[in-house]
């Protein structure tokens, strides 16, 4: 909430874009003759014959816009704070993607969405999830960690703290399906180089 929150970093800061990105998964095709290539946001793909390059970013009221092509699609980023009082999301920033397709074929489109956490100026955190969506227990994530939908729980919120016992900074995610997003099949957590160092796959 930005009354009580002194402007502390809730990701990590570097000059390179490298900790924090989002990159798309885009299959053309069905069975063998399929073709899947991975983008990441932003990036210039005019050397493939494929174009790219910085978005074009703007303001829209309280919204920051950002929008990208590659290939014939169109991607859009979407930054929005929640300034509604009466939300309990209240003091948050909304993430949300959309891509429309100009390729005359269908495509399939998955996204990563690559987060750095840092709180204040601790660049860490630890993790509280639910155990489940009625239960009032949650789980420490202490290592390295990746959960699956079809075999584990993946909240539709979760918890990062600098500290368990004596938190001075906290900060949550929570998953929006209001405007019928769809709910992740995988969520990780491990040190950013192990997820940033592939562009879609990780391990």
């Amino acid at each position: 909430i930005t009354k009580d929150d002194n402007n502390k970093d809730l990701l990590y800061r570097r000059d390179r874009f490298d900790t924090s990105f989002t990159s798309f998964r885009v299959t053309e095709g069905t069975g063998p003759a399929a073709v899947t290539r991975d983008y990441v946001f932003g990036n210039d793909y005019s050397y493939l014959g494929l174009g790219g390059g910085s978005p074009v970013v703007t303001r829209d009221g309280g919204r920051i816009v950002a929008v990208g092509s590659v290939d014939d699609l169109i991607f859009t980023q979407t930054l929005e704070p929640v300034v509604s009082l009466e939300s309990s999301q209240h003091g948050t920033v909304k993430i949300s993607y959309s891509v429309e397709n100009r390729k005359g074929n269908p495509v399939s489109v998955l996204v990563r969405i690559l987060l750095d956490t840092a709180l204040g100026d601790q660049d860490y955190a630890y993790y509280e999830l639910a155990k489940s969506e009625t239960s009032s227990e949650y789980d420490r994530i202490e290592k390295e960690k990746a959960l699956d939908i079809a075999t584990d729980f993946i909240p539709p919120s979760f918890f990062a703290y600098d500290d368990y016992e004596n938190p001075g900074t906290a900060a949550y995610t929570i998953q929006d399906y209001s405007d019928g997003a769809l709910r992740p099949y995988r969520i990780a957590f491990g040190h950013w180089n192990n997820l940033a160092s592939t562009i879609f796959d990780f391990t």
